[in-house]
């Protein structure tokens, strides 16, 4: 797999996933990253966990809410 980089420097590439992860639309459009992140865990939410397990909006409503605490929680700290 190393032999398909060009330049074969691993750390490079390794550090630039953990800035942008593997959405292939952050190469798309930069401007748009965070939205298009919002847009997929929204269509997470309100489409698949829906119907995969017939979760009714309003408890949708507060699954993003529960998510929204944890994502600006600082990590391993009780609240």
């Amino acid at each position: 797999m190393i032999e398909l980089l060009p330049d074969k420097k691993i750390l490079k590439h390794f550090y630039t996933f953990l800035d942008v992860g593997v959405y292939p639309f952050y190469f798309e459009d930069r401007s748009r990253y965070i939205d298009r992140i919002n847009d997929t865990i929204n269509k997470i939410l309100h489409i698949d966990l829906s119907k995969i397990y017939s979760i009714q909006p309003d408890k949708v409503d507060t699954l993003k809410k529960i998510l929204l605490i944890i994502c600006v929680s600082d990590p391993l700290r009780s609240v």
